[in-house]
C-alpha cells in the first residue's frame, strides 16, 4: 500500500500494529454515541477523527 504511486501526488503511512487484542467485547449504542467523531469531507462514514473528550489530551 505505501509504495503505491498517485498521479496526484498522494502519499500514505501506514504501521504494522502486532498488539494483541482481546476479542468478542462489544460496545454499546450509548457508548458509541458518546465518542466525538469528526466525519472527514470525503467519505465521512468511512473516515473521520475521534477526538478526547479530555480536553488536557492532545
Amino acid at each position: 500500500m505505501e509504495a503505491t504511486p498517485t498521479r496526484t501526488g498522494l502519499t500514505i503511512q501506514a504501521d504494522l500494529d502486532l498488539g494483541t487484542y482481546e476479542k468478542g467485547i462489544r460496545v454499546s449504542k450509548d457508548e458509541m454515541a458518546r465518542l466525538q467523531l469528526k466525519p472527514a469531507d470525503f467519505h465521512g462514514e468511512w473516515n473521520y477523527t475521534i477526538t478526547s473528550r479530555n480536553p488536557a489530551v492532545t
